[in-house]
């Protein structure tokens, strides 16, 4: 391992994800395979496409920062070349920002309206989008979580979702491995001596009237995932000492034969 600072780091969301360590979204290709993760490299995702969830999230946990981070663009008309030079200058000067509509940062604004009306109370007394950094066995862990309070032990994370159906959660909580992410964060702050006893997921619907639910994974949930998450870093363990990986993994078969 080499002399990166462990505990709590303060950087940016961006410094985050390219720090090194192993997080929480890394856990999908660490279950493919040790060598998926070593790569990880070859699979992130860039993508100039608006990420709408960064803004409502932004809103409700950090709001000081919108002014910084997103831009509104301005409706010009593009027939003329007035109006294409003004966009062009727009663009220039916002350069660095994530630029969206005004329907946009309406709609986020009533999400995060909504999140704060029936889940504000679970956002009192933490801090909100802090990195932390842990060490187990020669691996880095770290994770970043939405919200954090230390005195009670609890992590919140806010998710928006096109599906707030109880359906529409139980399948984003496997489609996403949300439970790896539970415990992951858990357990990696359970490492740095700081309380960590309770994960609860907020959700936001993303289209209308926005329904705001506060739900959380079952102890027996929580009991796989950490029996999961132990066996794929055993295994990637033994992978950078060994080189040993088998990458094939059977396919699953629907339907009777």
């Amino acid at each position: 391992m080499n002399d990166m600072a462990i505990g709590l780091r303060q950087m940016t969301n961006s410094e985050y994800h390219a720090s090194e360590g192993i997080s929480s979204s890394n856990l999908k290709l660490l279950a493919e395979s040790p060598v998926h993760l070593k790569h990880k490299h070859l699979f992130q995702m860039k993508s100039s496409a608006f990420d709408f969830g960064s803004l409502v999230h932004a809103l409700v946990l950090e709001p000081e920062t919108v002014d910084d981070e997103f831009a509104i663009l301005p409706k010009f008309d593009l027939r003329t070349k007035a109006g294409k030079e003004a966009k062009t200058e727009f663009e220039a000067l916002h350069g660095t920002k994530t630029i969206l509509t005004t329907e946009d940062m309406v709609t986020a604004e009533k999400m995060a309206q909504n999140v704060t009306a029936i889940a504000g109370g679970l956002l009192m007394n933490g801090v909100a989008e802090q990195s932390f950094f842990a060490e187990e066995d020669g691996l880095i862990l770290k994770c970043r979580p939405d919200y954090y309070i230390q005195s009670a032990g609890v992590v919140v994370d806010l998710k928006t979702t096109a599906d707030i159906s109880e359906f529409g959660i139980r399948k984003s909580l496997t489609n996403y491995n949300y439970h790896w992410s539970a415990v992951w964060y858990m357990k990696a702050l359970n490492m740095l001596s700081l309380p960590a006893k309770k994960f609860v997921f907020v959700f936001v619907e993303k289209t209308a009237p926005h329904m705001v639910k506060i739900r959380e994974l079952t102890p027996d949930t929580l009991e796989t995932a950490h029996f999961e998450i132990e066996q794929m870093l055993d295994g990637y363990r033994d992978y950078l000492k060994t080189g040993r990986c088998n990458v094939v993994k059977p396919a699953a078969i629907f339907g009777e034969q």
